[in-house]
């Protein structure tokens, strides 16, 4: 492989592995087909409902004085989340994917494609990914 090749390959890990740890500002991915556009929303998605999104839904419920339980923080996290494609056919492929991660996550399986650096420690997997899947 072509040092070119090869930098390139790490700059796009790496762009994919910011897109599952930055969550400060909109993500927008813009890509050529069959590129991994889906598999890395889909991560991001799975990324920020386990970790980040849900811990800011649990202090944002106990802010407002509604404690909530694991189902209210699933259902503020879900409820917050927007992925804008072209098609319905992509927002449903999308969709498919996000609950088949979040299904394995619950089963405790690692997803393919997804940094388990960007989640939380692998024991709350399973309690978030059963709430929002």
């Amino acid at each position: 492989m072509s040092a070119e090749r090869e930098a390139l390959r790490h700059e796009d890990a790496a762009a994919r592995a910011l897109a599952q740890r930055e969550f400060g500002r909109p993500l927008v991915v813009e890509a050529g087909a069959g590129t991994g556009k889906t598999a890395t929303l889909v991560a991001r998605i799975v990324a920020w409902c386990v970790g980040p999104g849900w811990q800011r839904a649990r202090e944002a419920l106990a802010v407002d004085g509604r404690e909530g339980d694991a189902s209210r923080i699933a259902a503020r996290v879900l409820g917050r989340v927007v992925a804008i494609t072209f098609t319905e056919a992509a927002a449903s492929e999308m969709a498919t994917r996000v609950e088949e991660a979040l299904a394995a996550l619950e089963r405790g399986d690692a997803v393919r494609g997804v940094d388990a650096q960007a989640l939380p420690e692998p024991a709350s997997w399973a309690g978030r990914a059963a709430c929002t899947a």
